[in-house]
C-alpha cells in the first residue's frame, strides 16, 4: 500500500497532499494559504476507516463534510468507488459497506453542482 501511495503522488507532483482521517474541511480550512481547489481521493477510503462506528454516525458525519465542503471557498472534487454493481457479497460487514458507499455517494451526488461517471477512462456526465 505504501508503495501505492507513493506511486500515486508521483503521479499528482505538483499538488499538495494531506491526510486528513477525522475531519476532511477542518484539515483544508487550515491550510495556508487557502487552497483554489480540493479533491477528495475518496468517499469510499472515508466511510472505510469509519466502519467501527453506527451507520447512522458515519451518514451524520459525512453530511458535516458536505455541508462544509458546500460553503468552502474553493471548488472540491469527491471521488468515490462505485461498488454496487458486482455480486452482493455473503459477508455481513461487506453488505453493510457496499451499502454506505452507495447512500453515501447518492447523498454526495445529490449535493453536487456536477455528477460524473468514469468507466475505462471514459467519461460520462450524469448532472
Amino acid at each position: 500500500m505504501n508503495e501505492r501511495i507513493r506511486r500515486h503522488r508521483e503521479e499528482r507532483p505538483a499538488w499538495r497532499t494531506i491526510e486528513a482521517p477525522q475531519s476532511v474541511c477542518g484539515a483544508l480550512t487550515a491550510l495556508q494559504p487557502v487552497p483554489g481547489g480540493a479533491v477528495l481521493d475518496c468517499l469510499t477510503l472515508w466511510i472505510s476507516d469509519r466502519l467501527d462506528s453506527a451507520d447512522e454516525d458515519i451518514a451524520v458525519s459525512w453530511e458535516r463534510e458536505l455541508d462544509a465542503l458546500r460553503r468552502a471557498a474553493w471548488p472540491t472534487v469527491v471521488v468515490g468507488n462505485e461498488v454496487g454493481w458486482g455480486p452482493v457479497p455473503d459477508s455481513l460487514l461487506l453488505r453493510r459497506f457496499r451499502d454506505l458507499v452507495g447512500w453515501l455517494g447518492q447523498r454526495t451526488a445529490a449535493a453536487a453542482d456536477e455528477t460524473w461517471l468514469l468507466v475505462a477512462g471514459c467519461p460520462l456526465r450524469l448532472k
